[in-house]
């Protein structure tokens, strides 16, 4: 349960749900992204596709062309809207 007060959010870290890094490469119409999602253990990458929300939150990205030969860049965090996915794959 969050706790409001004074413009600080304090988080009951208890009920946190911890979560599994899974490396991923992402294809859009424009671009490809190489980086992580994060799932709960024991589900799959199509839950969190299926999941509530319009975003897909991508951590450590790399965004390049879709030949790969240029990298347009990098970011710590990433929203990549889920309609804008093409292929979605689990990288080695």
């Amino acid at each position: 349960m969050a706790e409001y007060r004074k413009g600080v959010i304090k988080t009951d870290f208890a009920r946190r749900i911890e979560k599994m890094p899974v490396k991923v490469t992402i294809f859009s119409h424009l671009f490809k992204v190489e980086g992580f999602v994060h799932i709960i253990p024991g589900s799959r990458l199509l839950d969190l596709l299926n999941a509530p929300g319009d975003f897909l939150p991508v951590t450590e990205a790399t965004i390049s062309s879709l030949e790969g030969a240029q990298e347009l860049g990098k970011k710590d965090f990433l929203a990549l809207r889920k309609s804008s996915i093409i292929l979605l794959m689990e990288s080695d």
